[in-house]
Protein backbone atom coordinates (compact mmCIF):
# COMPACT_ATOMS: atom_id res chain seq x y z
CA UNK A 1 0.00 0.00 0.00
CA UNK A 2 3.17 2.46 0.00
CA UNK A 3 3.69 2.30 3.73
CA UNK A 4 6.82 3.35 5.43
CA UNK A 5 7.13 0.69 7.68
CA UNK A 6 9.28 0.58 10.74
CA UNK A 7 9.53 -2.18 13.24
CA UNK A 8 11.07 -1.59 16.25
CA UNK A 9 11.86 -4.72 18.42
CA UNK A 10 12.61 -5.33 21.97
CA UNK A 11 15.78 -7.77 21.25
CA UNK A 12 15.47 -10.13 18.18
CA UNK A 13 12.55 -10.87 16.53
CA UNK A 14 11.03 -14.14 17.70
CA UNK A 15 13.04 -14.27 20.83
CA UNK A 16 9.87 -14.01 23.90
CA UNK A 17 6.97 -16.01 23.93
CA UNK A 18 6.83 -16.92 20.06
CA UNK A 19 10.40 -18.40 20.15
CA UNK A 20 10.06 -20.00 23.47
CA UNK A 21 6.96 -21.80 22.46
CA UNK A 22 5.68 -25.36 21.66
CA UNK A 23 5.69 -24.07 17.70
CA UNK A 24 2.11 -25.74 17.56
CA UNK A 25 0.46 -24.90 13.91
CA UNK A 26 -3.24 -25.20 15.04
CA UNK A 27 -6.69 -23.56 15.14
CA UNK A 28 -6.82 -24.19 18.74
CA UNK A 29 -6.43 -20.47 20.96
CA UNK A 30 -6.48 -22.70 23.70
CA UNK A 31 -9.50 -23.06 23.42
CA UNK A 32 -11.16 -26.04 21.44
CA UNK A 33 -14.08 -25.88 19.05
CA UNK A 34 -16.41 -26.86 21.76
CA UNK A 35 -15.57 -24.31 24.10
CA UNK A 36 -16.12 -21.31 20.73
CA UNK A 37 -19.67 -22.93 20.58
CA UNK A 38 -20.25 -22.74 24.46
CA UNK A 39 -19.14 -19.03 24.25
CA UNK A 40 -20.39 -17.44 21.10
CA UNK A 41 -22.73 -20.23 19.18
CA UNK A 42 -22.43 -22.79 16.50
CA UNK A 43 -22.33 -19.61 13.70
CA UNK A 44 -19.55 -17.54 15.29
CA UNK A 45 -17.63 -20.42 16.44
CA UNK A 46 -17.81 -21.58 12.99
CA UNK A 47 -16.18 -18.31 11.64
CA UNK A 48 -13.63 -18.03 14.22
CA UNK A 49 -12.69 -21.42 13.78
CA UNK A 50 -12.21 -20.99 9.19
CA UNK A 51 -10.22 -17.94 10.06
CA UNK A 52 -7.85 -19.95 12.54
CA UNK A 53 -7.66 -22.10 10.04
CA UNK A 54 -6.98 -19.50 7.30
CA UNK A 55 -4.06 -18.00 9.37
CA UNK A 56 -2.43 -21.79 10.04
CA UNK A 57 -2.46 -22.10 6.19
CA UNK A 58 -1.01 -18.45 5.95
CA UNK A 59 2.23 -19.75 7.54
CA UNK A 60 2.50 -22.69 5.40
CA UNK A 61 2.10 -20.45 2.81
CA UNK A 62 4.80 -18.10 3.80
CA UNK A 63 7.14 -21.02 5.09
CA UNK A 64 6.62 -22.48 1.72
CA UNK A 65 6.99 -19.32 -0.38
CA UNK A 66 9.56 -17.45 1.17
CA UNK A 67 11.45 -21.02 1.71
CA UNK A 68 12.02 -20.45 5.59
CA UNK A 69 13.83 -23.39 7.15
CA UNK A 70 11.69 -23.73 10.58
CA UNK A 71 12.22 -27.44 11.40
CA UNK A 72 8.79 -28.06 9.62
CA UNK A 73 6.89 -31.04 10.91
CA UNK A 74 3.18 -32.06 9.14
CA UNK A 75 1.89 -33.45 11.98
CA UNK A 76 -1.93 -33.45 12.98
CA UNK A 77 -3.39 -32.72 16.46
CA UNK A 78 -4.93 -35.20 19.11
CA UNK A 79 -6.56 -34.07 22.33
CA UNK A 80 -6.12 -36.97 24.59
CA UNK A 81 -8.12 -38.24 27.54
CA UNK A 82 -5.87 -38.58 30.48
CA UNK A 83 -8.11 -40.34 32.46
CA UNK A 84 -12.07 -42.30 31.61
CA UNK A 85 -14.03 -39.51 33.87
CA UNK A 86 -12.15 -36.88 30.85
CA UNK A 87 -13.91 -38.86 27.96
CA UNK A 88 -17.04 -37.41 28.10
CA UNK A 89 -15.84 -33.87 27.66
CA UNK A 90 -13.49 -34.50 24.76
CA UNK A 91 -16.20 -36.29 23.09
CA UNK A 92 -18.00 -33.15 22.81
CA UNK A 93 -15.15 -31.57 21.37
CA UNK A 94 -15.37 -34.85 18.11
CA UNK A 95 -19.13 -33.57 18.20
CA UNK A 96 -18.95 -30.38 17.83
CA UNK A 97 -16.51 -30.91 14.47
CA UNK A 98 -19.35 -33.06 13.21
CA UNK A 99 -22.13 -30.85 14.03
CA UNK A 100 -20.48 -27.68 12.27
CA UNK A 101 -18.41 -30.00 9.73
CA UNK A 102 -15.17 -30.17 10.40
CA UNK A 103 -13.41 -33.42 9.81
CA UNK A 104 -12.54 -34.96 13.05
CA UNK A 105 -11.55 -38.97 13.96
CA UNK A 106 -13.13 -40.15 17.37
CA UNK A 107 -10.81 -43.11 19.12
CA UNK A 108 -12.18 -45.17 22.12
CA UNK A 109 -9.66 -46.51 25.09
CA UNK A 110 -10.04 -49.66 22.34
CA UNK A 111 -8.37 -47.89 19.17
CA UNK A 112 -6.10 -44.79 21.07
CA UNK A 113 -3.42 -47.30 21.06
CA UNK A 114 -3.29 -47.26 17.39
CA UNK A 115 -2.04 -43.72 16.74
CA UNK A 116 -0.75 -42.82 20.44
CA UNK A 117 1.65 -45.84 22.64
CA UNK A 118 1.99 -45.52 25.91
CA UNK A 119 0.38 -45.42 29.29
CA UNK A 120 -2.85 -44.09 30.51
CA UNK A 121 -4.94 -42.46 27.74
CA UNK A 122 -8.14 -43.37 27.75
CA UNK A 123 -10.07 -41.47 24.08
CA UNK A 124 -8.83 -39.18 21.78
CA UNK A 125 -9.84 -36.28 19.04
CA UNK A 126 -7.59 -36.07 16.15
CA UNK A 127 -7.92 -33.17 13.45
CA UNK A 128 -6.32 -32.88 10.59
CA UNK A 129 -3.75 -30.75 8.23
CA UNK A 130 -1.80 -28.87 11.59
CA UNK A 131 1.58 -29.10 11.75
CA UNK A 132 4.97 -28.14 14.21
CA UNK A 133 7.52 -25.22 13.84
CA UNK A 134 10.38 -23.42 15.45
CA UNK A 135 8.79 -20.32 15.48
CA UNK A 136 11.64 -18.51 16.62
CA UNK A 137 13.08 -19.48 13.02
CA UNK A 138 9.74 -18.41 11.16
CA UNK A 139 9.89 -15.32 12.63
CA UNK A 140 13.13 -14.68 11.62
CA UNK A 141 12.81 -15.67 7.96
CA UNK A 142 9.42 -13.39 8.21
CA UNK A 143 12.17 -10.18 9.11
CA UNK A 144 14.49 -10.95 6.66
CA UNK A 145 11.62 -11.14 3.76
CA UNK A 146 9.94 -7.80 5.85
CA UNK A 147 13.50 -6.12 5.11
CA UNK A 148 13.57 -7.03 1.33
CA UNK A 149 10.40 -5.90 0.88
CA UNK A 150 11.47 -2.29 1.33
CA UNK A 151 10.42 -2.65 5.73
CA UNK A 152 13.39 -1.11 8.10
CA UNK A 153 13.36 -3.09 10.87
CA UNK A 154 15.65 -2.34 14.20
CA UNK A 155 16.19 -5.21 16.60
CA UNK A 156 17.65 -4.46 20.09
CA UNK A 157 15.60 -1.05 20.35
CA UNK A 158 13.16 -1.58 23.04
CA UNK A 159 10.60 1.43 23.11
CA UNK A 160 10.89 3.07 26.31
CA UNK A 161 7.94 5.78 26.04
CA UNK A 162 5.03 5.79 23.64
CA UNK A 163 3.71 9.21 22.37
CA UNK A 164 0.42 10.30 20.89
CA UNK A 165 2.26 10.45 17.12
CA UNK A 166 6.34 8.92 17.67
CA UNK A 167 8.25 5.81 19.99
CA UNK A 168 11.00 6.59 21.86
CA UNK A 169 13.51 4.23 22.73
CA UNK A 170 16.98 4.63 24.30
CA UNK A 171 18.81 6.25 20.86
CA UNK A 172 15.93 7.85 19.16
CA UNK A 173 12.47 9.20 17.97
CA UNK A 174 10.06 7.49 15.72
CA UNK A 175 7.65 9.48 14.24
CA UNK A 176 4.63 8.42 12.99
CA UNK A 177 0.49 9.18 12.46
CA UNK A 178 0.12 5.28 13.04
CA UNK A 179 1.83 3.21 15.98
CA UNK A 180 0.56 -0.57 16.15
CA UNK A 181 1.82 -1.87 19.45
CA UNK A 182 2.64 -5.24 19.51
CA UNK A 183 3.56 -5.35 23.17
CA UNK A 184 1.99 -8.77 24.15
CA UNK A 185 2.81 -9.28 28.21
CA UNK A 186 4.67 -5.69 28.10
CA UNK A 187 2.07 -3.86 27.28
CA UNK A 188 1.32 -2.41 30.82
CA UNK A 189 4.62 -1.72 31.29
CA UNK A 190 4.25 0.96 28.38
CA UNK A 191 0.68 1.88 29.98
CA UNK A 192 -0.97 0.30 27.63
CA UNK A 193 -4.22 -2.09 27.98
CA UNK A 194 -2.74 -2.20 31.49
CA UNK A 195 -5.96 -4.03 32.95
CA UNK A 196 -6.64 -6.46 30.23
CA UNK A 197 -3.38 -8.19 29.53
CA UNK A 198 -1.20 -10.41 32.06
CA UNK A 199 0.89 -13.60 31.59
CA UNK A 200 0.54 -17.13 31.94
CA UNK A 201 4.25 -18.98 31.98
CA UNK A 202 4.83 -22.17 30.25
CA UNK A 203 7.75 -24.76 31.14
CA UNK A 204 9.25 -26.83 28.04
CA UNK A 205 12.16 -29.33 27.79
CA UNK A 206 13.48 -31.39 25.03
CA UNK A 207 15.39 -35.19 24.94
CA UNK A 208 18.11 -36.40 23.18
CA UNK A 209 17.88 -37.36 19.82
CA UNK A 210 15.08 -40.77 20.36
CA UNK A 211 15.98 -43.75 18.33
CA UNK A 212 13.49 -45.11 15.64
CA UNK A 213 11.77 -48.32 17.64
CA UNK A 214 11.11 -45.22 20.41
CA UNK A 215 9.04 -43.05 18.22
CA UNK A 216 7.76 -46.43 16.90
CA UNK A 217 6.41 -47.10 20.51
CA UNK A 218 5.38 -43.47 21.20
CA UNK A 219 3.68 -42.70 17.77
CA UNK A 220 2.89 -46.02 15.68
CA UNK A 221 1.19 -44.43 12.41
CA UNK A 222 1.94 -41.00 12.47
CA UNK A 223 3.81 -37.89 14.50
CA UNK A 224 1.19 -35.95 16.52
CA UNK A 225 0.89 -32.82 18.26
CA UNK A 226 -0.70 -34.08 21.42
CA UNK A 227 -2.51 -32.02 24.08
CA UNK A 228 -4.14 -33.47 27.12
CA UNK A 229 -7.16 -33.06 29.33
CA UNK A 230 -5.35 -31.60 32.32
CA UNK A 231 -7.01 -27.97 33.55
CA UNK A 232 -3.21 -27.16 33.42
CA UNK A 233 -2.34 -29.30 30.57
CA UNK A 234 0.72 -31.21 28.86
CA UNK A 235 1.67 -31.53 25.05
CA UNK A 236 4.19 -33.18 23.19
CA UNK A 237 5.61 -33.52 20.20
CA UNK A 238 8.48 -34.72 17.83
CA UNK A 239 11.02 -32.16 16.73
CA UNK A 240 12.10 -32.06 13.07
CA UNK A 241 15.65 -33.55 14.53
CA UNK A 242 14.25 -36.66 16.24
CA UNK A 243 13.57 -35.06 19.90
CA UNK A 244 10.41 -35.28 21.89
CA UNK A 245 9.34 -32.16 22.78
CA UNK A 246 7.44 -32.07 26.39
CA UNK A 247 5.94 -28.56 27.79
CA UNK A 248 3.12 -28.38 30.59
CA UNK A 249 3.27 -26.07 34.41
CA UNK A 250 2.13 -26.11 37.74
CA UNK A 251 -0.87 -24.49 38.93
CA UNK A 252 1.25 -22.15 41.32
CA UNK A 253 3.58 -20.72 38.71
CA UNK A 254 1.62 -20.58 35.69
CA UNK A 255 -0.17 -17.05 36.96
CA UNK A 256 2.87 -15.85 39.17
CA UNK A 257 3.82 -12.42 38.90
CA UNK A 258 7.70 -12.93 37.81
CA UNK A 259 9.21 -15.11 35.97
CA UNK A 260 10.66 -17.81 37.53
CA UNK A 261 12.28 -21.21 36.33
CA UNK A 262 10.98 -23.64 38.75
CA UNK A 263 12.96 -26.77 38.98
CA UNK A 264 9.92 -28.49 40.18
CA UNK A 265 7.71 -27.73 36.79
CA UNK A 266 10.42 -29.51 34.69
CA UNK A 267 10.83 -32.38 36.97
CA UNK A 268 6.60 -32.48 36.77
CA UNK A 269 7.51 -32.84 32.87
CA UNK A 270 9.75 -35.13 32.72
CA UNK A 271 8.11 -37.16 35.10
CA UNK A 272 4.85 -37.18 33.35
CA UNK A 273 6.72 -38.20 29.87
CA UNK A 274 9.04 -41.55 31.55
CA UNK A 275 5.17 -42.56 32.92
CA UNK A 276 3.49 -41.85 29.82
CA UNK A 277 6.06 -43.72 27.90
CA UNK A 278 8.18 -46.24 30.03
CA UNK A 279 10.56 -46.84 27.16
CA UNK A 280 11.56 -43.05 28.14
CA UNK A 281 13.18 -44.10 31.46
CA UNK A 282 16.80 -43.96 30.30
CA UNK A 283 16.48 -41.26 28.00
CA UNK A 284 18.14 -37.47 28.75
CA UNK A 285 16.34 -34.42 28.83
CA UNK A 286 18.89 -32.47 27.37
CA UNK A 287 17.55 -28.89 26.92
CA UNK A 288 14.57 -27.21 29.34
CA UNK A 289 13.23 -22.70 29.17
CA UNK A 290 10.15 -21.30 30.58
CA UNK A 291 8.76 -18.71 29.32
CA UNK A 292 5.67 -15.80 29.24
CA UNK A 293 2.68 -15.84 27.01
CA UNK A 294 0.95 -12.61 27.12
CA UNK A 295 -3.18 -13.32 27.40
CA UNK A 296 -6.61 -11.43 27.91
CA UNK A 297 -9.01 -12.77 30.13
CA UNK A 298 -11.18 -14.63 27.72
CA UNK A 299 -8.08 -16.06 25.77
CA UNK A 300 -8.84 -14.62 22.40
CA UNK A 301 -6.26 -11.68 21.17
CA UNK A 302 -6.79 -7.93 21.95
CA UNK A 303 -6.32 -6.05 18.55
CA UNK A 304 -7.72 -3.10 17.09
CA UNK A 305 -8.02 0.82 16.77
CA UNK A 306 -7.52 2.12 20.45
CA UNK A 307 -10.32 3.79 21.93
CA UNK A 308 -8.50 6.67 23.23
CA UNK A 309 -5.71 7.21 20.68
CA UNK A 310 -6.72 7.48 17.11
CA UNK A 311 -3.65 7.02 15.76
CA UNK A 312 -2.56 4.49 17.78
CA UNK A 313 -3.84 0.56 17.39
CA UNK A 314 -2.78 -2.55 19.20
CA UNK A 315 -2.50 -6.26 18.44
CA UNK A 316 -1.49 -8.49 21.25
CA UNK A 317 -2.18 -11.50 23.46
CA UNK A 318 -2.86 -14.21 20.76
CA UNK A 319 -2.92 -17.34 22.54
CA UNK A 320 -0.89 -19.61 19.88
CA UNK A 321 0.99 -17.96 16.89
CA UNK A 322 -2.22 -18.94 14.26
CA UNK A 323 -4.44 -16.32 16.78
CA UNK A 324 -1.50 -13.89 16.55
CA UNK A 325 -1.42 -13.88 13.04
CA UNK A 326 -5.45 -13.32 13.17
CA UNK A 327 -4.22 -10.35 15.39
CA UNK A 328 -2.54 -8.96 13.30
CA UNK A 329 -4.09 -9.17 9.94
CA UNK A 330 -6.84 -7.81 12.08
CA UNK A 331 -4.96 -4.68 12.46
CA UNK A 332 -3.67 -4.19 9.41
CA UNK A 333 -6.77 -4.41 7.32
CA UNK A 334 -8.22 -1.22 9.82
CA UNK A 335 -4.94 0.67 9.14
CA UNK A 336 -5.51 0.73 5.46
CA UNK A 337 -9.45 1.73 6.14
CA UNK A 338 -10.04 -1.98 5.53
CA UNK A 339 -11.92 -4.27 7.80
CA UNK A 340 -12.30 -8.12 8.45
CA UNK A 341 -15.38 -10.51 9.53
CA UNK A 342 -13.82 -10.90 13.21
CA UNK A 343 -12.58 -7.34 14.37
CA UNK A 344 -15.59 -7.05 16.79
CA UNK A 345 -14.25 -10.13 18.69
CA UNK A 346 -10.98 -8.65 19.22
CA UNK A 347 -11.68 -5.03 20.17
CA UNK A 348 -10.06 -3.08 22.95
CA UNK A 349 -11.48 -2.54 26.41
CA UNK A 350 -14.88 -5.47 25.33
CA UNK A 351 -15.96 -6.87 28.63
CA UNK A 352 -14.03 -10.48 28.91
CA UNK A 353 -16.11 -12.25 31.60
CA UNK A 354 -18.32 -11.96 34.67
CA UNK A 355 -15.33 -12.38 37.22
CA UNK A 356 -13.14 -9.81 35.93
CA UNK A 357 -15.58 -6.76 37.94
CA UNK A 358 -13.54 -8.43 40.86
CA UNK A 359 -10.28 -7.72 39.63
CA UNK A 360 -9.77 -4.87 42.07
CA UNK A 361 -10.10 -6.76 44.77
CA UNK A 362 -8.58 -10.32 43.68
CA UNK A 363 -5.37 -9.01 41.95
CA UNK A 364 -4.43 -10.11 38.57
CA UNK A 365 -3.19 -13.77 39.36
CA UNK A 366 -6.14 -14.94 40.60
CA UNK A 367 -8.19 -12.90 38.13
CA UNK A 368 -6.32 -14.29 35.15
CA UNK A 369 -6.67 -17.97 37.26
CA UNK A 370 -10.47 -17.87 37.52
CA UNK A 371 -10.88 -16.31 34.03
CA UNK A 372 -8.71 -19.25 32.77
CA UNK A 373 -11.35 -21.81 34.84
CA UNK A 374 -14.17 -19.88 33.59
CA UNK A 375 -13.04 -19.92 29.43
CA UNK A 376 -12.27 -23.20 29.68
CA UNK A 377 -14.81 -24.91 31.91
CA UNK A 378 -18.43 -22.58 32.19
CA UNK A 379 -21.41 -22.62 29.95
Amino acid sequence: MGKDVVLLEATECGAGATGRSSGFITPDSELGLGQLVIRFGASDATLLWRAAQHACERIRSEINQLQIECDFVPADSLLAANTTGKIAAIRKEHEAHERLGFRSDWYDREHITEILGGEGFTAGVRTFGTFAINAFAYAQGLKRAFIAAGGRCFEGSPVTEILSNAVRTNDAVAQSQTIVLSLDRYAPVLGIETKDTYHAQAFLTVTEPLTDDMWQHIFPEAPLLVCDSDLIYQYFRRTGEGRLLVGGGLLSETYAAKENPNPRAFRKIERYARQRFPGLKDARFTHAWQGFIGMSKDLLPIAGRSPTEPGHYVAMCGAGLPWSVLAGECVAAQVIGDSTPIDHFFVPKRTFNRVEAFQPILGKPLTWALSYYFAKQWP
